[in-house]
């Protein structure tokens, strides 16, 4: 860790009796990580991003922050190999913000210093994503076509729909009606039986914007294929079985505001993806030991 972490390693060796072992997790070129780092980066995620430890188990959380602790040396060692400045007064500023807006760190029970380090490395890891890989991130011909081809066949891109549906209020004879018309092929067919089989309302539904309906039936009918007699969807004691007939989609591509910024999207996810091989190229020459045999996996995960 930083010279910060490293002198409270070397008190907790003098205050220590030479009965109690010493948590030394990993070695990372001449840093120190301890169990107390690690504790300590898994309070500040907690903070930071709570959601990364939904649902998973202690190793695992202290697997997360020891990966976490590890990228940070590295993404430390790769800013000072290239010699790119001192982010210390930006980290101040970040630092003296925080504190001015009274922002607090809830359930932070550690010295402000670790989150002085972790922002001073979020820092200089932008400095470097933004001066080394962005300028030289460009997006391939035909690569933002592309992907609204595959946003075509999700709820991000609204739609009109041709709707027909038969509506059956019974869930036993919902499963039979279905068994009656599945094979139906065709729009035209379908709605000219639906008022055979289902109650009021059964029928050619007419043209209806996907974004007024509901979320599930977004998804479910954004990939669904048209002209084919779709699986029930149990609603109430019954349920309604659909039939899409036709669907209309605007082409954002047309509008500029909106490709500019499918553009940039696009670019943020190839400099983020860049900056990880980065990242692992430069983490694979520096010097990692994890003594401790509880984090294996983390070394799986390195080596």
């Amino acid at each position: 860790m930083k010279k910060y972490s490293q002198i409270l390693f070397i008190l907790f060796i003098f205050i220590t009796s030479k009965s109690q072992a010493i948590g030394i997790v990993a070695l990372v070129n001449d840093q120190v990580i301890t169990d107390y780092d690690v504790d300590a980066r898994i309070s500040l995620i907690k903070v930071i991003s709570p959601e990364k430890l939904q649902g998973k188990k202690e190793q695992e959380r202290k697997n997360m922050a020891l990966l976490s602790l590890i990228n940070d040396e590295a993404k430390m060692y790769i800013y000072h190999r290239l010699k790119m400045g001192s982010v210390e007064n930006d980290a101040q500023r970040v630092m003296a913000q925080m504190l001015k807006g009274k922002t607090s760190l809830p359930h932070f029970s550690y010295p402000m210093e670790y989150y002085k380090d972790f922002v001073k490395t979020q820092i200089a890891w932008s400095n470097l994503i933004q001066s080394r890989i962005a300028p030289n991130t460009s997006l391939a011909d035909g690569e933002v076509e592309n992907y609204y081809e595959t946003l075509k066949s999700t709820p991000l891109v609204p739609s009109r729909l041709h709707l027909s549906q038969i509506i059956v209020e019974d869930a036993e004879r919902l499963k039979a009606v279905y068994q009656e018309v599945k094979n139906i092929r065709g729009c035209t067919s379908f709605s000219a039986e639906a008022p055979n089989y289902g109650a009021t309302g059964s029928g050619d539904m007419g043209w209806v914007n996907s974004q007024n309906l509901a979320l599930p039936l977004q998804h479910i009918f954004s990939a669904a294929p048209t002209g084919v007699v779709l699986a029930p969807m149990p609603i109430g004691q019954g349920g309604i079985i659909f039939m899409i007939c036709a669907r209309q989609q605007k082409n954002l591509l047309k509008d500029a505001e909106m490709k500019k910024r499918i553009e940039y999207s696009l670019l943020n996810q190839k400099v983020e993806v860049l900056g990880e091989q980065y990242l692992q190229n430069n983490r694979d020459q520096m010097y990692i030991d994890i003594k401790d045999s509880a984090y294996d996996d983390v070394k799986e995960m390195l080596f």
